[in-house]
């Protein structure tokens, strides 16, 4: 199930990386209107994607892991991981549009600090929610995957604190929304 779940997410990274280019050029062009139309028409092509890969991995990954999976304990550990883990997808790849966003503006600090957030509360929440500390529920392995999914919603709001916080990125036009084109999808 992670290997399944793992071999997804490399799929969203290597599309993520193509898409560092538009912004990038639309900032060095001072072409703004298209910055935004490009931001939100990831947003959605992201959606768009966690949404197919959620429905998978909920509805179709149970009889696809059988295939693999001869113990039924590892099977059940796996389901368990993916039924929380599965949730998380939404928003780790709405992050992958806010490192975009970031690295084609050229404001990478603002990433490493969404990344460290992320990874100091996937640590916490995994030692909390695996070993049942801190007042947590000792959950085994699906305490793993529901604190990786917590973290990535501990880190996306994080980055939407920093663009509504940020104010030059009025000028990028992401406090308005614009029609997207297809040719930007």
């Amino acid at each position: 199930s992670v290997i399944n779940y793992t071999n997804l997410f490399i799929i969203q990274i290597n599309s993520k990386f193509s898409s560092f280019i538009i912004p990038l050029r639309s900032s060095c062009y001072n072409q703004f209107c298209h910055f935004s139309q490009f931001f939100f028409g990831n947003v959605l092509q992201r959606f768009s994607i966690s949404k197919v890969v959620f429905l998978f991995l909920q509805f179709l990954s149970p009889y696809v892991l059988w295939l693999f999976i001869n113990s039924t304990d590892i099977y059940e550990a796996s389901m368990d991981y993916l039924r929380f883990r599965s949730w998380g997808l939404f928003f780790s790849f709405f992050g992958f549009v806010l490192m975009a966003l970031y690295t084609g503006i050229g404001r990478t600090k603002i990433i490493a600090l969404i990344t460290s957030v992320l990874f100091i509360s996937n640590v916490c929440l995994n030692y909390s929610l695996i070993f049942g500390e801190f007042g947590m529920p000792a959950m085994g392995i699906g305490g793993a995957g529901l604190a990786s999914t917590l973290a990535e919603i501990i880190s996306t709001v994080i980055g939407l604190f920093f663009i509504f916080r940020d104010k030059d990125l009025h000028k990028y036009g992401l406090y308005q929304f614009h029609k997207i084109e297809k040719s930007i999808l």
